[in-house]
């Protein structure tokens, strides 16, 4: 559980990023995506520090970004797949935060 968060991440976000520089969008866009694939890295190398990074970060993006893009006129189909998106990503969070509780309460003191 503990790897599924970053790599889910490093998928998704570098995913964003070629769709960003494939239709030529504002160099700006990739600021996000950036952040959040270099937080799933730093996760991938310290656990301990890394996922409650990640964690917060996306929960912090998908609160902001989910409601947006159900608000904004975007196709049935693209509210959709970001919304299992949001979901998979939030839920990947809880549980790697749920894991690293449970991971700290097992160690000797």
């Amino acid at each position: 559980m503990l790897l599924a968060l970053p790599i889910w991440t490093l998928f998704v976000w570098a995913t964003r990023m070629r769709i960003i520089f494939d239709q030529d969008q504002p160099k700006t866009t990739v600021i996000v995506p950036v952040i959040l694939t270099v937080l799933a890295v730093v996760a991938l190398v310290d656990r301990r520090r890394g996922l409650l990074a990640l964690a917060a970060a996306t929960t912090a993006v998908w609160v902001v970004r989910l409601p947006l893009v159900l608000a904004h006129d975007h196709a049935a189909g693209f509210k959709v797949v970001h919304a299992v998106l949001a979901i998979v990503s939030l839920a990947l969070a809880y549980g790697a935060v749920r894991a690293l509780s449970r991971r700290r309460a097992l160690e000797p003191r």
